[in-house]
């Protein structure tokens, strides 16, 4: 914010929140992230104002499936999954492809757009109940869990369609020394105060006074910007 004096109150005793970094005898793992897609041109922009874009690396992991018998298999590439799946099962992802991919609308990736109700109110149950059980236990289900950690009828189909797209048309990249080094990196150029959760907005009317820390301490102010689970803002606005 240009202009503007701005304190973070960080609640816990490091930056980037639900990402953590864990070591253990030298060894180093990372929680809690996500990749780096290559048409996220803003977030790339943050790479490199934190001076990391040599340390971008792209991620190329392999997806181990059960198959029907229980065994351990790795298919290779975005159609290697194939050969796990019935005649059914293949059929069902040409038509998916068909019908949702190559010939679906078009719209922005990010953007929010027009209401589409063909999209947004219909959950992916309802619109795919045709798919047999191999396009959805090794399709729908593997794919929702893994994008939006949820089921099927609790997402919509629009939801769906962008993160598939997303998904098979973009490389995913991470930084050598984990996504945590860009939020380390961006909170060493900002004002942070760690371990300082903050109890309470204070307010006068319609109007921002300040926050009360857990502490008991208050710090004034007239803009308070809440980057935390939707709970914790919702419990903010009942008590105002």
């Amino acid at each position: 914010m240009r202009g503007q004096k701005v304190t973070i109150l960080e609640a816990s005793d490091r930056p980037g929140g639900r990402i953590q970094r864990l070591t253990r005898h030298g060894d180093s793992v990372e929680a809690g992230a996500q990749g780096i897609h290559s048409n996220y041109t803003e977030m790339l922009g943050l790479v490199e104002h934190a001076g990391l874009r040599g340390d971008l690396m792209p991620l190329d992991g392999k997806v181990s499936y059960l198959d029907r018998n229980g065994a351990s298999r790795i298919p290779n590439g975005n159609l290697g999954i194939t050969s796990l799946m019935n005649g059914r099962g293949v059929r069902d992802l040409s038509w998916f492809v068909a019908r949702y991919l190559a010939l679906a609308r078009r719209y922005p990736q990010f953007e929010i757009v027009r209401d589409l109700p063909a999209y947004d109110n219909i959950s992916v149950e309802e619109a795919l109940n045709w798919a047999g059980s191999d396009f959805r236990d090794y399709i729908l289900h593997p794919m929702m869990h893994a994008m939006t950690n949820t089921a099927l009828e609790f997402t919509n189909l629009y939801h769906m369609l962008n993160s598939t797209k997303l998904e098979l048309t973009t490389k995913v990249f991470g930084l050598r020394t984990g996504i945590v080094t860009l939020a380390e990196r961006l909170a060493s150029k900002l004002e942070v105060r760690y371990e300082s959760p903050v109890l309470k907005i204070l307010s006068s009317g319609r109007k921002v006074d300040g926050v009360l820390l857990d502490s008991g301490e208050t710090i004034k102010c007239d803009h308070v910007i809440a980057a935390c689970l939707l709970m914790f803002p919702l419990e903010f606005y009942l008590q105002n």
